[in-house]
């Protein structure tokens, strides 16, 4: 039981973890521009959001995804139960929809990070099985 609670636990942390720094990375890829950056500081949220471009979004979709990815092979290969990702996947979605009500967000988007969490968290946890040794 402590291994599992550890294996969702590392999974969970991980997974913030890959998605901050993914982030940040393509916030460095795709800099905002000024026009950006003073609407930002102005604490107009909708017109921050009207700003950003698509790819920027598309960068935040694509850490989303691959941080749950993550998410879910670390749990895997700590806790060798593939249904674990599932609840470390089904975690990221709480975080997310907590993310998403705390600033207006592009309609695409919510739909879009809304799935990714739990299958992306699952299809790393199936990869982990497949990938690790069997002891």
């Amino acid at each position: 039981m402590a291994r599992k609670i550890l294996a969702i636990l590392a999974g969970l942390i991980s997974g913030i973890v890959a998605i901050s720094l993914l982030e940040m990375l393509g916030h460095s890829l795709f800099m905002p521009t000024e026009a950006l950056l003073s609407s930002a500081a102005d604490g107009k949220d909708e017109a921050f959001f009207e700003l950003i471009s698509s790819t920027m979004m598309m960068a935040v979709l694509g850490a989303y995804v691959l941080g749950s990815f993550i998410a879910g092979l670390v749990c895997v290969f700590i806790g060798n139960k593939t249904e674990l990702s599932i609840i470390v996947g089904a975690l990221l979605t709480i975080a997310g929809v907590i993310n998403l009500s705390m600033l207006p967000h592009p309609v695409w988007f919510v739909a879009g990070s809304l799935i990714v969490y739990a299958p992306m968290a699952w299809l790393g946890g199936i990869t982990a099985k497949l990938i690790k040794p069997r002891t």
